[in-house]
């Protein structure tokens, strides 16, 4: 996937093998450091060309969440192939405790997928099946 990189950290990258994403990193000038509830827009320094029939979902690290209590402040970033400018990550401290996170710290994983398009069809009722109109948690916890 072709991309332009403007930062002074690590290009995205794969930290393994098999990894489902590249990693984004603070490619800021300072620390961003997060009370409870405070949220940031961080640079990454990265500009990517999302191929026409994709689309890139920014997700964040596990580590962020389960280490720290913070979020990507709209959960999952959605890039279009047709956007071009700098990827910039929100990020948001759900925790009691301040966090702080430097230049060069890996911020959230860019996941490429592809998305369906086709053109959608409007229809007066829809086929049926056996869940139907059953809501969440319709299908039991076990």
């Amino acid at each position: 996937m072709k991309f332009t990189y403007t930062g002074k950290f690590d290009a995205p990258k794969k930290q393994s093998e098999f990894a489902a994403g590249v990693d984004l990193f603070h490619n800021g000038e300072h620390a961003v450091v997060l009370q409870k509830d405070d949220t940031y827009k961080i640079p990454t320094g990265v500009c990517v060309e999302i191929p026409v029939g994709y689309v890139g979902l920014l997700i964040q690290r596990s580590s962020l969440g389960f280490k720290y209590d913070a979020i990507l402040s709209n959960c999952v970033g959605v890039i279009d192939a047709d956007y071009r400018g700098e990827i910039f990550v929100k990020i948001r401290n759900l925790s009691e405790n301040t966090l702080e996170i430097q230049p060069g710290e890996r911020i959230c994983q860019l996941v490429v997928v592809p998305i369906y398009t086709n053109e959608w069809e409007r229809v007066e009722h829809l086929s049926e099946t056996k869940r139907g109109e059953k809501g969440l948690g319709s299908t039991g916890r076990r």
